[in-house]
């Protein structure tokens, strides 16, 4: 069995596995170019969450062992591809008369990274290599002059290479993040939900002039707005209690990945974070977004309540097949939709507009006999949804 498929069938026991091991199970056991290998690594390392590749990249890092740099090389590609870039992955070991790269990093809107992945930078590295690299690549017309490279260093001690980078000439075109920070990177895009957001978060890794800081500022900024937007808008949604007042308190709650569990199983799909509330497939087919609401009482009846923010209709330009689900009260109770089917509905829901947010007030009501209602403002007849229950 490929290592995926023993990752679905048993990942606990996998999963706690070290990574060496688990090259050794693959394919013949060996990681070479276009190998079987090489291919189910890669597949691997596509389905796991991601602190599972946290594990794999630490592992890497503290234990030298045949091939650990060829594994970094594909735990680093794996993170850019979490950070939203289509990547093109380099060779392991260089062939002549084939450009070198580890890896090519393709931004939404046609930038480039040529990335290289060093375990130590205990020696000097030639950054005349590197550069001739992204030459090469512009010349045979892979990447354009919209373009830079990045250096992924696995020990955090860089001062010498970056003294290097420094004094070089080609200061400007080459940047360089320790392996570790590369995740805390994704773990951010991660935490994060909003488009704009996430595609500043990807221009860290760009070559910046950081004499006027405004665009640290404003990453800053855009990133708190995002976490505040959606904690804000969410408790105005979850206050809208029968009283018609809010709580007192608003207690978020977060049981995301294991409606994200049940989805799986219901779609028969394997999905990892793309975002807070958004998980994909590896390849990009299926989107699922999970949100969350608790209970509320009132009467014989539960009340459950979301925020609907516009960039939650971005799926349907993105993906083949998108849904969302909504979390009742815990995992054991979700609601599953076809997103093109629901944002239909989005009309006959209440909208808050605000200057710095917009979203729709979605409303479920549950009465004694488990009956599920969406409701709709303005007294409209709601609509009966007890069958999206996920069985």
């Amino acid at each position: 069995m490929s290592l995926l498929t023993l990752w679905q069938s048993n990942p606990i026991d996998i999963g706690n596995k070290h990574i060496q091991q688990l090259v050794k199970i693959a394919g013949d056991g060996a990681l070479k170019d276009g190998g079987q290998a090489s291919t189910e690594l890669r597949e691997f390392l596509a389905a796991v969450p991601t602190e599972v590749v946290e594990r794999y990249l630490k592992q890497c890092l503290d234990t030298s062992f045949d091939d650990s740099g060829l594994v970094l090389q594909d735990v680093v590609n794996e993170l850019g591809e979490r950070l939203g870039c289509d990547i093109d992955r380099g060779l392991y070991r260089g062939k002549q008369n084939v450009v070198g790269f580890d890896g090519i990093w393709r931004f939404p809107g046609g930038y480039s990274i040529v990335v290289e992945v060093k375990t130590t930078d205990a020696y000097n590295i030639s950054l005349e290599k590197i550069a001739g690299y992204r030459n090469a690549l512009i010349k045979e017309g892979k990447i354009s002059e919209n373009s830079s490279v990045l250096i992924v260093v696995g020990r955090k001690d860089t001062d010498s290479l970056e003294a290097q980078v420094r004094g070089s000439r080609h200061g400007w075109d080459i940047r360089l993040i320790s392996a570790d920070k590369l995740l805390k990177l994704v773990e951010i895009k991660e935490a994060a939900d909003n488009k704009e957001t996430i595609q500043k978060i990807r221009t860290v890794l760009r070559p910046l002039d950081l004499t006027k800081v405004d665009f640290i500022v404003d990453l800053l900024a855009t990133t708190a707005d995002d976490i505040k937007e959606t904690v804000s808008s969410d408790e105005e949604a979850e206050g809208a209690v029968l009283s018609g007042k809010k709580e007192k308190k608003f207690t978020p709650v977060a049981f995301h990945e294991e409606v994200v569990s049940r989805l799986q199983k219901a779609l028969s799909v394997e999905l990892k974070k793309e975002t807070r509330t958004l998980y994909v497939t590896p390849d990009k087919v299926v989107s699922a977004r999970a949100l969350v609401s608790k209970s509320h009482v009132g009467g014989p009846n539960k009340y459950y309540w979301y925020a609907f923010h516009p960039y939650y209709k971005d799926p349907l330009n993105e993906y083949k097949k998108s849904y969302i689900a909504f979390g009742c009260g815990g995992p054991e109770k979700i609601l599953l939709f076809n997103l093109a089917e629901f944002v239909a509905w989005l009309p006959k829901m209440n909208i808050t507009e605000k200057e710095d947010r917009v979203y729709w007030h979605v409303h479920f009501v549950e009465d004694e006999a488990g009956k599920i209602e969406l409701r709709f403002k303005g007294g409209q007849h709601p609509t009966d949804v007890t069958t999206h229950l996920v069985s």
